[in-house]
């Protein structure tokens, strides 16, 4: 038309001063109408026009929803964010862990009693159960290697120290154990009710009893050098803070500190009663600065070490705090039967992050234990569960496990971490899942040789039938497949959607 070609003949200045003389004419709905016009065409694909190794680098810093996001910009971008992934797991273990599946062991374990306690020390897992025995099981092949027998009721409470595994039962004795030949070294009695938990440092475990008493036993001679004598209730807690020094939590609400060193006041001595909480305490942390305790009043009490002072209560849990960890750079993490985890700057007392308050990735139940693996924070819970946080933003990254009971009966009661594996230790309460160990290994090496273990007919991923090719009578009920996030399961599909199109390229 006449118009178009005036507007054509117009130098870039005029043009510039039609289009706003127009734009102030139009009405709401054409400016709308302008609005959803220009948008797309104000869009600009980068990555396309950038060098290939700088638009890797760019997409290697993202996380697997945000490069969810990039793929669907184009194909270009689809095929270097498959290439990113890939890098991603060449690169180190957990980089991006979220966008790699790790291979998966499950191990039948303690013919479907509660699995109570769970280490892991070197090649070694360790597991503990209410049937009396403890297992050691290869970490990498998922064989068992012997089963520690000698107790005649439940186990506990574990510690492993240097080479030496100590155990707690209700039968009221603690076992001293050899790692390397399953012999029980020593059975160390004097406690008159169950041992509840145990800490162990240099040539001494500490161990805590429901007979509200503690003892320090020296683990070579099998003596007991100490009986501590001040609580009102069952020890929950222990924990060392030096050789000479350390810190119990019990069910009379209140935390002790020890002095076990020979002084002017006796051999060994109470040095600080914390009678701050008003409900049992069932957790302990603790740095050389500040001493944690969380207690079912819902609160977490931070103590100064050097003289047993209350700097700071930590309140926004609703319920009790199940676990209590410290990252690499001092901030507490806490793990409630709220449902959710927090972050705390121990230095103000500060919340800066509530893993799970709200949305489609939080648990459902209480969190029953906490891990941190790296830059991660790893939850398990009474939901059947584990998820992934990151420490630095608290933002979810992916789920790690969710059993096919979840929701309905499945739980993880135990998850134990080292910098490429993850063991979880889950079951039911109700007969719908049957106690096993499952091992997730996150080293680049082991999940490129090792085949998904994902036997589960019907799997997306691994296929039907599964990736071990087990049949379908075989299958766990639990698959890792399934457990991802909606935003890294898809991101997988588009990954081998971009691998298509670049073979279907070479092709042609």
């Amino acid at each position: 038309s006449d118009w178009e070609h005036t507007f054509d003949s117009l130098t870039p200045q005029d043009r510039l001063c039609v289009l706003s003389n127009l734009i102030a004419k139009c009405s709401h709905p054409e400016l709308i109408h302008l609005h959803c016009s220009l948008m797309p065409r104000l869009k600009r694909d980068f990555v396309s026009h950038l060098p290939t190794e700088l638009s890797l680098r760019i997409l290697g810093e993202l996380s697997p929803r945000d490069l969810l996001v990039c793929a669907q910009v184009s194909r270009r971008a689809l095929q270097l964010a498959a290439r990113s992934v890939n890098r991603s797991t060449v690169n180190g273990p957990c980089r991006l862990p979220g966008a790699t599946l790790p291979s998966m062991l499950t191990l039948p374990a303690h013919d479907n009693h509660v699995i109570t306690c769970l280490e892991m020390w070197r090649n070694l897992i360790v597991s503990a159960s209410d049937d009396s025995t403890i297992r050691l099981w290869r970490a990498d092949t998922g064989q068992l290697v012997r089963t520690l027998t000698g107790h005649i009721g439940g186990v506990w409470s574990t510690a492993i120290v240097d080479d030496l595994l100590v155990s707690g039962s209700t039968d009221r004795t603690v076992r001293v154990w050899c790692m390397k030949t399953g012999i029980c070294r020593h059975t160390l009695a004097g406690h008159v009710s169950t041992v509840r938990c145990l800490a162990g440092r240099g040539s001494h475990v500490t161990s805590g009893s429901r007979d509200t008493s503690l003892r320090v036993w020296d683990l070579h001679t099998g003596a007991c050098r100490v009986v501590l004598h001040g609580h009102r209730a069952a020890v929950r807690a222990v924990q060392w803070l030096s050789d000479s020094e350390l810190v119990s939590a019990s069910y009379d609400s209140t935390v002790r500190v020890w002095c076990i060193e020979p002084s002017s006041r006796g051999p060994y001595y109470c040095k600080y009663v914390l009678d701050q909480h008003i409900n049992r305490v069932y957790t302990l942390a603790a740095t050389p600065q500040y001493i944690m305790s969380g207690s079912l009043d819902t609160t977490i009490r931070v103590w100064r070490s050097s003289d047993g002072q209350l700097i700071r209560t930590l309140l926004g849990h609703q319920s009790l705090t199940a676990g209590m960890l410290v990252l690499p750079d001092g901030r507490l993490v806490s793990g409630n039967a709220d449902t959710t985890l927090r972050v705390w700057d121990l230095s103000t007392g500060q919340c800066q992050h509530v893993l799970g308050l709200g949305g489609q990735d939080k648990h459902q139940s209480a969190i029953t234990s906490v891990q941190i693996v790296q830059d991660f924070i790893v939850s398990a819970s009474d939901d059947g569960t584990v998820k992934m946080w990151s420490a630095t933003t608290g933002q979810f990254v992916r789920d790690l496990l969710r059993l096919e009971s979840a929701g309905h009966g499945g739980v993880v009661w135990r998850i134990c971490a080292s910098d490429t594996r993850l063991v979880c230790a889950a079951g039911s309460r109700n007969g719908s899942e049957d106690a096993k160990l499952i091992v997730l290994n996150f080293d680049p090496e082991a999940v490129s040789q090792a085949p998904h273990a994902c036997n589960r007919v019907g799997c997306g991923v691994c296929g039907a039938g599964g990736g071990s090719g087990a049949s379908s009578s075989d299958a766990p009920s639990y698959c890792c497949c399934s457990s991802q996030s909606p935003g890294v399961g898809i991101l997988q599909d588009l990954i081998g959607y971009a691998e298509d199109e670049a073979a279907d390229e070479q092709r042609l």
